[in-house]
């Protein structure tokens, strides 16, 4: 999995300690401890947490960001704007969160900024590998000495 990391980040997803799930089979997303190791061990980017143990432990995010890895969370508290704001504090990477529109004043979505940059790179890129110098005119030089 951190081979597709060249094109795509890769977090693990985890929803930790919490009362409002069924806990996961996977005993690696029981806690937010167990998950920092993972993701350390398998060489992948960061960690992507239940929102709910970050707010019951926000010592955890210093964990993770100690361990080098980049922490997103995820969860229906981050629909409130003083919820968004804290973990913006706590130095979380990233919130996912509903109406992004209403909730904050950046109109467009950083995933669409660098899909449009790459795809005008993409179509740059093929327009100078397909390049065709145009082709001589017979009988002409493209450069004549004049007489004056």
């Amino acid at each position: 999995i951190r081979l597709k990391q060249n094109k795509y980040p890769v977090l693990f997803l985890t929803q930790g300690v919490t009362t409002k799930y069924p806990e996961y089979h996977d005993p690696r997303t029981h806690t937010i401890p167990m998950a920092v190791h993972y993701a350390v061990s398998a060489g992948i980017l960061g960690i992507n947490v239940h929102s709910e143990d970050i707010l019951r432990d926000s010592t955890q995010v210093k964990l993770a960001r100690d361990a080098g890895l980049v922490v997103f969370c995820w969860g229906e508290d981050n629909n409130d704007t003083s919820t968004i704001r804290y973990l913006k504090e706590l130095g979380l990477d990233g919130i996912i969160y509903d109406k992004i529109d209403y909730l904050t004043d950046k109109k467009e979505s950083i995933f669409l900024v660098e899909a449009r940059e790459s795809e005008t790179n993409k179509l740059r890129q093929v327009a100078i590998d397909n390049f065709v110098p145009p082709a001589p005119v017979v009988g002409h030089t493209p450069f004549r000495k004049l007489d004056l």
